[in-house]
């Protein structure tokens, strides 16, 4: 016969001392008092937070080496990392995938780094200086 598993047991014990407990006790109040825990007398809820005036927003030239034109807030962050890198290694057909690790393993960087790299080079970061 195969062994129990022990959350059965373990169920099995509760289950059995809960009966225990219902059997022992004959005042129905008893039986619910040893059933459900005391619980504590009610906290006073702590006192509202005062209001607060809201902050103060920037005057528009407040960084002046910063034309007003260029303060616009993009629409979400550019991917950047593994999770990019990732994304664009499962994108690639099996040619390219193996074009992409060559060029990895001629320059000796694993491949999320080979793929920044050649982001870096595309956007223009890695051009040669001369």
């Amino acid at each position: 016969m195969p062994e129990p598993k022990p959350a059965a047991g373990a169920l099995g014990d509760i289950i059995g001392s809960t009966r225990q407990r219902m059997e022992q006790t004959e005042n129905p109040t008893d039986r619910l008092k040893t059933l459900v825990e005391a619980t504590q007398a009610p906290r006073a809820a702590p006192p509202a937070s005062p209001p607060r005036a809201p902050a103060p927003s920037l005057p528009a030239n407040y960084f002046p080496q910063i034309p007003t034109e260029f303060g616009v807030t993009p629409k979400r962050k550019p991917q950047r990392g593994p999770a990019r890198s990732l994304h664009i290694s499962m994108r690639l057909s099996p040619p390219e995938r193996d074009r992409l690790v060559r060029w990895c393993d001629e320059r000796n960087l694993s491949l999320p780094d080979g793929i920044m790299a050649l982001i870096d080079l595309a956007e223009g970061e890695g051009a040669p200086q001369g």
